[in-house]
């Protein structure tokens, strides 16, 4: 969010994971329309977790002003698939902590799922009782009692475990995570289709 040039902006460098977990469930979109915000001068805040570079950590407290970033954005889209439609959202600007409160809602026929990420959980609303859940609310939430979340927030931790996994791959000679990278692949592409949709109705 910080490189001149750079595509750039809060949805392709943090809502990409977000992306990553919409095609990891529900596969390759049929088509992508997008909108993108520019957040512009506003009111001075202050940021819990600001980083000076995509490296820095979790970062500290900063006073800054609404719209002052390079790349400062909020991004939306609609993604079309044969028999559904998915919505996604991303603002650079929110209350919580990262991560903290976003979620995936799934809405079906007989049945509503909600997931939160940090800390993992879940609530399942069904309408008829099963094997497995009975009707209403379900809710599931896991916490890693060392870290007290599910995932870590540390990027520099979770730039480690999957440059040991490449390696580990490497020193064993075994086939990349062909499945990873397509999917990776894919979510660049939602992400390009998002900015250019943008730009087109401008």
């Amino acid at each position: 969010q910080s490189l001149p040039g750079d595509m750039g902006g809060v949805l392709y460098t943090d809502g990409c994971h977000m992306l990553a977990l919409v095609v990891r469930l529900l596969g390759v979109p049929q088509s992508v329309v997008g909108r993108i915000l520019k957040i512009r001068d506003g009111a001075e805040v202050v940021a819990d977790i600001y980083k000076e570079n995509t490296l820095a950590g979790l970062g500290g407290e900063a006073r800054l002003r609404l719209g002052g970033q390079l790349y400062e954005d909020a991004g939306a889209a609609i993604l079309q698939y044969p028999d559904l439609l998915a919505t996604f959202d991303v603002t650079g600007w929110e209350a919580h902590n990262w991560v903290e409160a976003w979620s995936i809602e799934l809405f079906g026929a007989d049945g509503t799922l909600k997931v939160s990420l940090v800390p993992p959980g879940y609530r399942l609303w069904v309408r008829r009782e099963s094997a497995m859940y009975s009707k209403g609310w379900n809710t599931w939430e896991g916490i890693d009692t060392a870290s007290g979340a599910g995932a870590s927030l540390v990027i520099d931790e979770n730039y480690r475990n999957e440059l040991a996994d490449i390696l580990s791959r490497l020193r064993n000679d075994l086939a990349p995570d062909y499945r990873a990278l397509r999917e990776g692949l894919e979510v660049v592409r939602i992400a390009d289709a998002v900015y250019r949709t943008a730009r087109e109705a401008q």
